[in-house]
């Protein structure tokens, strides 16, 4: 039985921006959901009341351009985040395009 959805505006924008946007390799810790939502970035959302999830942050690295050209070309950058990690206080994200992000939410 679904309880809900979790949708961002890029969820339903037409036409889409330049990216990726669908959900991959989300990590629950406590009451919250870190997810890698690719274009979108990390975005945490708070999964206490499952039928009615809200945003709590989200982190967006600044577009790059993939190095090795697999899912675009060398002049278009996007952000494209496909793995979190939560450890304490910290979260990290990994960025096909830019690399290793370290941050907390506060």
């Amino acid at each position: 039985m679904q309880l809900s959805t979790f949708k961002l505006p890029t969820t339903t924008q037409f036409p889409p921006p330049l990216g990726y946007f669908s959900v991959h390799d989300p990590k629950v810790r406590g009451g919250l959901a870190y997810i890698s939502w690719y274009s979108e970035g990390v975005v945490v959302a708070d999964i206490s009341l499952p039928d009615n999830p809200r945003l709590v942050a989200q982190f967006v690295p600044p577009p790059a351009p993939d190095p090795r050209g697999f899912f675009g070309t060398p002049d278009q950058a996007f952000p494209f985040v496909w793995g979190t990690f939560v450890d304490r206080d910290y979260v990290l994200a990994s960025d096909i395009n830019s690399g290793l992000w370290v941050f907390q939410i506060r």
